[in-house]
């Protein structure tokens, strides 16, 4: 009898295998004398660095995870499988053969790189989900959408937009980036449609989805377009009277002009 890996699995000397597309990349840096810096304190720079590292290979901005044991952990979602990683982030340093150097001129301890791809198995993610693809400064909640799974903002925070990211073995998320929603007494600063959300810890009114620019004005869009339905998701994308919204299921609410599930998993 032959054995035939299932989805998108690829065969590897005979056996299926998980397609490696989601990788965790964890470091140390140091200053120019080599002494350890503690407390991560360059966060931007390390995801402009692999952001850099990798200008066309992912989907997904690289994803920083809360600072461990002066640890940095990056998780990476790239738009093919990558089996090679855990040999290529060795390789990912410039300068002398006994330095490491990322773009941007950050130090890396290079003994204390590790990479390790992420097992997406079972039959409910969420948790692993929530865990690897945890932004700092930003609070989610998940719940699966039949075969999908959707990354929500918590109700403190404003979805700014969505993408859908293919993670491999039949995993497709709808994840939502998040800003911080402004104190209820600043909410009626913004003109007509805008919303009122903290960015580098100011307010700022800006037109979101469902809604667009058009000139001084916020107005919704007139078509669903693939941004807009993972925007929506997991309720659906609908024109009604010629504009887009979002269309709730009987087990969804509707926050912040989107869909929500009413039983969220949130990461503890």
């Amino acid at each position: 009898m032959e054995c035939k890996c299932a989805g998108d699995e690829p065969e590897v000397n005979g056996l299926c295998s998980e397609p490696k597309k989601v990788w965790t990349v964890t470091f140390e840096t140091e200053d120019p004398f080599g002494n350890l810096l503690r407390g991560c304190p360059d966060p931007e720079r390390v995801v402009d660095a692999f952001t850099r590292i990798y200008p066309n290979e992912l989907s997904l901005v690289p994803v920083l995870q809360p600072c461990k044991d002066n640890k940095y952990t990056v998780v990476l979602v790239f738009k093919n499988e990558k089996p090679d990683l855990e040999q290529e982030s060795k390789e990912i340093c410039t300068g002398a053969s006994n330095d490491c150097t990322l773009p941007g001129g950050l130090k890396v301890k290079k003994e204390t790189i590790e990479a390790k791809p992420v097992e997406l198995k079972g039959q409910d993610l969420c948790s692993t989900l929530l865990k690897d693809l945890k932004v700092q400064g930003q609070d989610r909640t998940c719940s699966k959408n039949g075969d999908d799974y959707v990354l929500s903002c918590t109700d403190k925070y404003r979805s700014t937009g969505a993408k859908r990211i293919d993670l491999g073995s039949n995993v497709k998320v709808a994840h939502h980036d998040c800003a911080e929603k402004c104190q209820l007494a600043l909410k009626n600063i913004c003109a007509t449609n805008k919303q009122c959300v903290i960015e580098e810890d100011h307010p700022i009114c800006k037109c979101l989805p469902p809604f667009k620019q058009d000139g001084i004005n916020c107005l919704r869009r007139p078509t669903c377009s693939e941004d807009l339905k993972d925007f929506c998701s997991p309720g659906e994308c609908a024109i009604v009277n010629n504009q887009a919204v979002c269309m709730c299921k009987p087990n969804q609410r509707e926050v912040d002009d989107r869909c929500s599930a009413t039983k969220d998993v949130k990461l503890e």
